[in-house]
């Protein structure tokens, strides 16, 4: 049989410690976002959203908003709004 599992008090604060550690980092966190997302924004900017999201289409699949239009389903369904797919073309 085993034993149950108990914390003590210093095991508890140091869970929550390493649980939060990246939200209470803000510098930390601010770095790490920007080095995930720059590559994609330097993309952007270079190639246009059209140019990037045909060459990607995990940015394509990312894009929320375009033109005032919804273009991700669950962001229209979740607010009970039209979807429009996003086509890849620009919008005129």
């Amino acid at each position: 049989m085993k034993t149950p599992f108990r914390m003590n008090s210093h095991d508890c604060r140091r869970a929550f410690r390493r649980m939060w550690s990246s939200s209470t980092s803000a510098r930390t966190s601010t770095y790490a976002l920007c080095n995930v997302t720059f590559p994609y924004v330097l993309r952007i900017a270079n190639d246009g959203l059209h140019e990037a999201c045909r060459q990607d289409p995990g940015l394509a699949a990312a894009v929320n908003l375009l033109n005032g239009q919804i273009t991700n389903h669950a962001v229209a369904e979740t607010f009970g709004l039209p979807f429009v797919p996003y086509s890849g073309q620009p919008v005129v």
